[in-house]
C-alpha cells in the first residue's frame, strides 16, 4: 500500500479529521475498495512484516511487482536473531523459480518442483472478515489525499501461524480510489503461544504498463 510512487513505509503525515459511519456503510465502502483492487492489471507492494518480542524480533521486508491474477517477482529478505537470508521467487502461471542467498552464500535460479503461490492480499478471508469497520475521515499520507479507515479481524485460530485479536487502519486515495498502505497489529499462534506481529504494507505503480514479469535467464540444474 505504496502512497502514489513508492512512498516509504515509515514515513507519511497523518492530519484526518473525525470520521463518519461505523460498520454498515463503511464496511459496504471497504468491500468496495477491495473489489476495485482486484480488477488492477498490475501493481507493486512493499512490505515490513515484525514478530516477537523486541528482545527477540524477527523482520521480513518484501518488495513484489505482481500481474493478477498468477505472475509476480517477490524479493523477502528476512532477519531472524541477527541473522539475514534472502530469497527471490518468480511465478508465472503454474511455474515458480527460487533463488536463496544466505552467510556469504548465494545460490543461481532453480526450478521450483511445485508452484509457489502468490495469495492474494485483496481477498477479505486473508484477515479473517472485517468487523468494526470505521470511516475515519479525510486524512493526507505522504502528501496524498486519503480516506482513512480503521478496522478489526478475528481470524480463525485452529491453524498454527493463524492471526488473531488483529486491528488495523487503511488509507485509500482520493483520486484513485485504490489502497495506498494498510498497517495491522495482531496476535500470531506460534506453536501454542501468541506472539505479537505488525505488517505495513505499501502499494504503488497501479495499473503500471512497465511492470513485466518474465523467467530467468540462466537456470541451475
Amino acid at each position: 500500500m505504496t502512497p502514489g510512487a513508492d512512498a516509504t513505509m515509515t514515513s507519511g503525515t497523518s492530519g484526518g479529521t473525525s470520521g463518519g459511519t461505523s460498520s454498515g456503510p463503511a464496511l459496504d465502502e471497504f468491500t468496495a475498495v477491495f473489489d476495485k483492487m482486484k480488477s488492477l492489471t498490475s501493481y507493486h507492494e512493499s512490505a515490513v512484516i515484525t514478530s516477537g518480542a523486541a528482545d527477540a524480533e524477527n523482520t521480513v521486508n518484501l518488495e513484489a511487482d505482481v500481474i493478477p491474477p498468477d505472475s509476480s517477482y517477490i524479493t523477502v529478505t528476512t532477519t531472524m536473531s541477527g541473522t539475514a537470508t534472502s530469497s527471490e521467487v518468480i511465478t508465472i502461471g503454474q511455474d515458480s523459480w527460487n533463488k536463496i542467498a544466505a552467510a556469504g552464500i548465494s545460490a543461481g535460479w532453480v526450478k521450483s518442483p511445485t508452484t509457489i503461490p502468490m495469495g492474494d492480499v485483496f481477498e477479505l478471508s486473508n484477515l479473517g472478515g472485517f468487523q468494526n469497520v470505521t470511516n475515519a475521515g479525510d486524512d493526507t499520507l505522504d502528501g496524498v489525499a486519503v480516506t482513512r479507515y480503521t478496522f478489526d479481524s478475528t481470524a480463525s485460530a485452529d491453524q498454527a501461524g493463524a492471526a488473531s485479536n488483529s486491528t488495523g487502519e487503511a488509507w485509500v486515495a482520493k483520486d484513485s480510489g485504490y489502497i495506498v498502505r494498510m498497517h495491522v497489529t495482531s496476535t500470531v499462534d506460534v506453536s501454542g503461544q501468541s506472539v505479537p506481529s505488525e505488517v505495513t504494507v505499501n502499494f504503488s505503480r497501479f495499473n503500471d504498463p512497465s511492470i513485466k514479469i518474465e523467467p530467468p535467464t540462466t537456470i541451475t540444474p
